[in-house]
């Protein structure tokens, strides 16, 4: 357990000793690591093997020991609950710890503790000589708490309907918010695979279903605002929790004796009285268990622990690649390099230059809401090229974002991952687990599919041949630049259907009412506008 020194001196880090006695507790100081380490380590790494069982609150080295009710702490899984300590102890403690307080229903949970039921101690941390650091175990105090103070992703979320504080969610938070949250399920977890009580779907599958909440919570507005709103230094934190993250994915499946008791349950799922909703969740459970590697040795959840990790990185650094290519990219277009762009079109575009320092002039960016309507309305057949030739050029438009490199290693480590579960290939892995059941299968499917769009396909260029000769144009070949522009054409003269009239029937406000108006007529729900 770290503790903050005074502002400027290096972090004093000390251990909690078990004792016999109740409220109080011994102190000892440890030395310091020597690199960051996250409290889900740090609360595991004793050189004693000590686990406080009764303690107390504790102050920096020479302002002595007060004691205070304790909590009951069981060996591995006491991180969160020795935070819960500290809280009691000194009677507030910083939301960004995101502290519990456990209670007990029974004598028999007290002789034995498990968290049955927790609740937030407070929101502000008050205490000024001692600050319990979740970022590191060495630094100053500042360092400490700017990481885990008033940290909104770990707040008690007072808004109406409990959403997010969006507006004071900033990218810093992220990483200790995870950082608690991750070792708050691991301990759930072990409190599940550590209980002394029998196997049942009550205290093993539907206890494995519900830990979490914190993480899920942290993790719904990490991916939500990924997906939607990814500035640079968002982006770097999605980068740099990609690792952790997906080893945590893998953690959760190899907590020892956690498979062993899901096991049990899934041995005796059609005798136990189950609905057949829960005998489906204790097999896709015991399903996700095993292909995690749940059955492997210990060196070989390590090595699977590894493989899964840096597969997540390369997959994330992939896909950042392609965004960056696409955000980075511009077409700069001047007034007379419009002709066929539809108005709205030309307002996005003149917007796009104007945040990207172009003033007065216009920009397609590779971005699929710009590049796209400019292939399907340009009429100027060489600058659809030179966009076109760029959209199907991203992740390998520039050395340092060059994709090729990192799916030659991704495709290396699904082979050996598929290899350590006993398959030929990776298709082999990852079909057994869906419907399809074998690649074999997917090909039928795609071949059946195929022939026909190929003769689907070769009628539409004939048709876009036909009319590039009824206008008159030199004969060409349609290269993939020209078939959205003259496709559109096609379907205009065949069918007088202009796709950008439809656009202002699909406002926001008139998809809204949509939405809500299928959700009455499916369902019997009435949307009506709060006061």
């Amino acid at each position: 357990l770290a503790l903050a020194a005074a502002p400027g001196q290096a972090t004093p880090a000390f251990q909690l000793l078990p004792t016999a006695a109740r409220g109080s507790a011994s102190v000892r100081r440890m030395p310091p690591p020597q690199s960051r380490r996250s409290l889900g380590s740090w609360s595991r790494a004793s050189d004693t093997g000590a686990i406080p069982t009764q303690v107390a609150a504790v102050r920096p080295e020479g302002q002595g020991v007060e004691a205070h009710e304790a909590v009951g702490v069981q060996p591995a899984n006491g991180l969160m609950r020795l935070l819960a300590v500290a809280a009691a102890a000194t009677g507030t403690i910083g939301a960004g710890l995101a502290a519990r307080s456990w209670r007990h229903r029974s004598a028999a949970a007290a002789r034995s503790p498990r968290p049955l039921e927790y609740t937030p101690l407070c929101s502000a941390m008050v205490v000024p000589d001692v600050t319990i650091a979740m970022a590191a175990v060495s630094g100053t105090k500042e360092e400490a708490v700017s990481s885990t103070t008033a940290n909104p992703l770990l707040m008690d979320w007072a808004s109406e309907f409990g959403l997010p504080p969006f507006e004071a969610i900033t990218p810093p938070h992220y990483e200790p918010a995870f950082e608690v949250a991750l070792a708050e399920h691991i301990a759930e977890l072990q409190d599940i695979a550590q209980s002394p009580d029998t196997p049942t779907f009550d205290n093993t599958v539907v206890a494995f279903d519900r830990a979490g909440s914190l993480l899920t919570r942290v993790q719904n507005v990490f991916e939500n605002l990924c997906l939607s709103d990814c500035p640079p230094e968002l982006q770097k934190v999605q980068l740099a929790m990609a690792g952790p993250l997906a080893e945590h994915s893998t953690a959760v499946f190899m907590v020892p004796g956690l498979f062993q008791r899901l096991e049990a349950v899934h041995a005796q799922r059609l005798d136990l009285g189950l609905t057949p909703e829960q005998v489906r969740l204790v097999e896709r459970l015991h399903t996700d268990f095993i292909r995690a590697g749940a059955r492997f040795d210990s060196e070989a959840q390590a090595k699977y622990t590894e493989i899964v990790k840096e597969l997540a990185e390369l997959c994330t650094q992939f896909t950042q690649n392609v965004l960056a290519d696409e955000a980075g990219y511009t077409l700069v277009l001047r007034e007379g390099d419009l002709a066929g762009l539809p108005a709205d079109l030309v307002a996005a575009a003149k917007q796009a230059a104007e945040e990207r320092g172009h003033a007065g002039d216009y920009v397609i960016t590779l971005s699929r809401s710009l590049v796209v309507p400019f292939l399907t309305f340009s009429d100027r057949r060489d600058l659809r090229e030179t966009a076109w030739k760029a959209w199907t050029s991203r992740g390998e438009m520039e050395e340092a974002r060059d994709n090729r490199a990192l799916a030659v290693r991704i495709l290396e480590l699904r082979a050996e991952q598929a290899k350590m579960h006993g398959y030929d290939t990776y298709a082999d892995f990852a079909t057994s687990d869906t419907m399809a059941g074998s690649p074999s299968a997917v090909m039928d499917l795609l071949l059946r599919v195929w022939e026909p769009a190929k003769v689907s396909a070769d009628g539409e260029r004939a048709a876009l041949e036909e009319f590039v000769a009824e206008q008159g144009e030199a004969a060409h070949t349609i290269e993939p630049w020209d078939w959205r522009y003259y496709a559109e054409k096609v379907r205009q003269q065949r069918y007088n259907l202009d796709v950008s009239e439809l656009k202002p029937y699909f406002s926001l406000e008139s998809v809204c009412a949509a939405a809500f108006d299928c959700a009455n007529r499916l369902f019997g729900l009435r949307f009506v506008p709060r006061p």
